[in-house]
Order: C-alpha cells, then sequence, then structure tokens
C-alpha cells in the first residue's frame, strides 16, 4: 500500500502487570491520524482503525516509542518494504550534547532545535521547517566520570577536549531526528564550543547506544542526591506535541537551576500511580483526565533547587511560577503565569508540579530513582 496512506510496521508492548512482552502490527494512517493494531501471537484485531489524537508520521520509525490509548509502544520494525523506504528516506538521527556551560540555556536551544530550517532558525523562530520538524526523541541530563568520559569520547575526531568537557559537569543529552537533522542541527546550534553535534549517522548511533543504552540513567545519574531541596515539574505530553516544551522549561531555568532531566513516557498505571496523591483533593473526572493526559505521549520531567540568592522553598517557587491548576483562572489572577501562558483546560495546563514541600522527594525518586531506567 502506498505509504503515505498507509505505514505499517511490528511493534512490542511490555504489560508492567504481568511481565508479558507482546508483539503487535501497528499501522499508522497519515492522512487521518488513524490507528490499527493486531495481535502477532494470537493472530486477531487487537484495535480496529480508530483515530488517535496526538500521532504524526514523523513519530514513526525503527526504535521510536509511540503512546497509542496510554499504552507505550516500541517499533521494532518496518511491516513492509514500502515503508521502509519511506521512512528512511526521511529520517536521519543525531546526537546534541549540550555541554556545562550551556546546561542552564537548554529551553531556549529545545525551541531552536524544533524550528531549524534548512540548517538554521527561522526569520521569526516559529515557523516549521519545509523539511518536516525536528523530533527530539530523547533527551536526559547525564554525569558522567572520568573514565564514562573517555570511554565515550574515544575514537572521537574531537576525543580530548570532548572528554574534558563532559569531566566539567553534567551535560544535557538529546537524540534528534528528522530530515537531515546532522545537518540542520549543527547548522541551529552552532554556538562556539558550548555545543556539540554526532560527526556522523554511525557516530550518532553509537554514543545514543552508550548514553541511553540499558542501565545507562543510573550510572550516570545526575540530580536527586544533591542534598539540596527541590521540587519537580512534569512538562506535560500537549506541549511537547506542540513544541512548546523549550519555552516552558526556559522560564524554568530562569528562576532555578534545574538538577535533573529527562524525557520519559508514562502509562495509565504509573501516571495514576503518580498522581495518587493528588486523587482526593480532585474531583473524580478532573483527576482521570490528568491522568490520560500525563499517560497520552511523552513527557519532560525537570527536577530543579533553588538558585543563588533567589534561594527560598523549592516547592513554593515552582507552584506561584505554574501558577493556579486551571489555566482560567490563571488567566484572570496570574496571567504571567506558566499554565495562564501555556495551559488550555484544567488537565491540559501544560505543566504538573510538586504541590507540598513532603511530597518533593517522593516525586523526585519515582520520577529519577530509577524505575524509568530505559
Amino acid at each position: 500500500m502506498d505509504p503515505l496512506v498507509r505505514l505499517a510496521f511490528e511493534a512490542e508492548w511490555l504489560d508492567p502487570s504481568s511481565g508479558v512482552l507482546w508483539r503487535y502490527q501497528l499501522f499508522f494512517y497519515p492522512v487521518t491520524g488513524e490507528v490499527e493494531m493486531f495481535d502477532i501471537k494470537n493472530r486477531r484485531h487487537f484495535l480496529k482503525r480508530i483515530r488517535c489524537d496526538g500521532l504524526a508520521a514523523d513519530q514513526f520509525f525503527v526504535s521510536a516509542k509511540v503512546t497509542v490509548f496510554s499504552r507505550a509502544l516500541v517499533i521494532t520494525a518496518y511491516g513492509d518494504e514500502a515503508t521502509r523506504r519511506a521512512i528512511e528516506a526521511r529520517v536521519e538521527r543525531t546526537l546534541v550534547l549540550i555541554l556545562p556551560e550551556a546546561v542552564d540555556h537548554t529551553g531556549q536551544i529545545l525551541d531552536a532545535l524544533h524550528y531549524a530550517e534548512d540548517g538554521s532558525p527561522s526569520g521569526d523562530g516559529k515557523a516549521a521547517s519545509s523539511e518536516g520538524p525536528l523530533r527530539v526523541a530523547n533527551l536526559r541530563m547525564a554525569a558522567l566520570s572520568p573514565a564514562q568520559a573517555a570511554e565515550f569520547a574515544a575514537g572521537a575526531p574531537d576525543a580530548e577536549p570532548l572528554a574534558a568537557a563532559l569531566r566539567r559537569g553534567p551535560v544535557v543529552v538529546l537524540e534528534v531526528v528528522g530530515s537531515r537533522a546532522s545537518a540542520r542541527c549543527a547548522a541551529a546550534i552552532s554556538a562556539g564550543g558550548v555545543l556539540r553535534c554526532s560527526p556522523s549517522p554511525e557516530a550518532a548511533a553509537r554514543e545514543a547506544a552508550f548514553l541511553f543504552g540499558p542501565g545507562r540513567a543510573q550510572a550516570m545519574r545526575s540530580g536527586p542526591d544533591s542534598g539540596a531541596p527541590s521540587s519537580v515539574a512534569i512538562i506535560k505530553p500537549h506541549l511537547l506535541r506542540e513544541r512548546r516544551e523549550g519555552q516552558a522549561l526556559a522560564a524554568i531555568q530562569d528562576q532555578f537551576a534545574v538538577t535533573a532531566l529527562r524525557l520519559l513516557r508514562l502509562d495509565r498505571g504509573a501516571a495514576g500511580e503518580f498522581l495518587e496523591a493528588y486523587r482526593g483533593p480532585l474531583p473524580a473526572g478532573e483527576w482521570g483526565a490528568a491522568v490520560e493526559e500525563l499517560a497520552s505521549g511523552p513527557c519532560l520531567a525537570v527536577q530543579v533547587a533553588p538558585r543563588g540568592a533567589l534561594g527560598g522553598d523549592a516547592v513554593e517557587r515552582l507552584r506561584a511560577l505554574c501558577g493556579p491548576p486551571d489555566p482560567e483562572i490563571g488567566r484572570a489572577l496570574r496571567p504571567a503565569s506558566l499554565r495562564a501562558r501555556l495551559g488550555k483546560s484544567k488537565a491540559l495546563n501544560g505543566l504538573h508540579c510538586t504541590d507540598l514541600a513532603e511530597d518533593a522527594g517522593l516525586e523526585s525518586s519515582y520520577i529519577f530513582g530509577g524505575a524509568w531506567d530505559e
């Protein structure tokens, strides 16, 4: 079938309750935004063709993770030759390292990468490239030991300065996917010495395996053990779909030191477990909608600590920056708050943030403490 009409893949889903790995044929219909799934083992329809909001063709490629009705699927193979040709013609991967000196500007860098047009940001900074958007497929903050830095840099053309940079402090690692990703990233982030793009697709694959492979999140963990009072924000999936997570993160970085950062995907069970403490205070419908939104796609988790002279209670200050949970109330009372500026409804309000100081450690441990080591 014409890949413009239907894309075909094989995908897996690990059931967190039973530990069973399910395999599916997965079809995506780009024109209508519909998905269809077949259970390979049982040879039956698992999901009849139905529209699934929030999905786009550029999210589908081998090794990608896509969320279909709160179920996080890993794409393992192409389903037919036409799909393989169509996807590989437009998808290239590269790895961007935000070195220690630029980590505080990660939000601005994300925004620039999203709108990279033919190798440079567009004039107004908000016009999407004619080649299609660059998508951040994976992201995390990492602190490498001297030995890890040397191992990562070994064989790279810039091995010595790269290893030295990695030893200076935590870095932010982004795996970026899109048409001519390497060239567009290299041009869009040409800021001498503080950002680095993989020199080739082959190098990007090796470096991504080193930094994002199994067990790496804990081996190169940053942030949670810093000892500073902290709070947690989760930039919700709808902002990532709208490519506005960079705006939210930049506003957070204006006021806080970011001590941990990662892109993650929560299924419905994990999202409900994380938000369990909020079940009582919220009406049932609102709590359920919040869970559905958090499980609807990738989100960006941020741990923050007070910075410099600003000091103060991290939980209280972050809550003030985010504003009232209802964006409509925020626009009336706190129009400069993040939820007022970026939110649409109580569920699609841009961000979750820790509500009580006593919950900060629990939320940080849940998100950054190993449960989601991908």
